[in-house]
């Protein structure tokens, strides 16, 4: 094993709602998910796809995710945000008020 295999992210467990996940930290092969300039549809499969991702279940149904209160999404992303190190970037900041807009808009 090389150097590189003592950088993998552990996981971290979050309770929310009384519900505890485990949250996985993202990859470098997950960064196409946080690009700029992606379109209302883009920033929703991408927020579903983080959360698959994170949660390291590609069971979970985008109609599951669509279903999530927006306190527990927001709960949610913010645990994932926090794990890979995103809390305090201003960056990310507008990246999670985009997807925190366009979960809004796809739920409606």
């Amino acid at each position: 094993m090389s150097k590189l295999n003592r950088l993998l992210g552990n996981p971290e467990e979050v309770t929310i709602k009384g519900e505890i996940f485990k949250i996985y930290p993202l990859k470098v092969k997950h960064m196409n998910l946080f690009k700029e300039g992606m379109t209302r549809e883009e920033q929703i499969k991408s927020s579903y796809e983080i959360i698959r991702e994170s949660l390291q279940d590609k069971e979970i149904t985008d109609e599951e995710i669509d279903n999530i209160d927006l306190d527990s999404f927001t709960k949610l992303m913010d645990a994932i945000n926090k794990i890979n190190g995103f809390a305090e970037d201003e960056r990310i900041n507008r990246i999670r008020e985009a997807q925190k807009k366009a979960f809004e808009a796809g739920a409606k």
